[in-house]
């Protein structure tokens, strides 16, 4: 059974999670992405008033700010962050009537399916 360290627990939390996150590399990605998101989904739902919008961005940007590390100076990760949001947008886009094919398709038993 492992027993947590209590050595610790007198620490302030910042110390304790100074000597356990170097540079507060995870608490700053964690705070981004917790001012990030909703606001993304507010633009979406509120700005754009389109709930797929919405749910799309929200998810996108966390994706964006939590899942994909980018290193290099600041100025290659912001390139590298623009790069992946221009192609990422030029993707998402190119058929915008996409979901509406597909569901003709299951519609259809037999239609969008190839035989073997």
């Amino acid at each position: 059974m492992h027993m947590p360290d209590m050595r610790l627990a007198h620490l302030h939390p910042l110390r304790w999670f100074g000597q356990r996150d170097r540079g507060f590399v995870a608490l700053r990605r964690a705070a981004r992405a917790a001012i990030i998101m909703p606001a993304m989904f507010a633009v979406g739902d509120k700005v754009i008033g389109n709930p797929q919008v919405a749910t799309f961005a929200a998810f996108g940007s966390f994706a964006m700010l939590l899942l994909v590390d980018f290193g290099g100076p600041m100025s290659e990760r912001l390139q590298a962050e623009a790069a992946l949001a221009v192609i990422g947008g030029v993707l998402s886009s190119r058929s915008p009537d996409r979901p509406a094919r597909l569901r003709r398709c299951a519609a259809k038993p037999g239609r969008g399916r190839r035989s073997v």
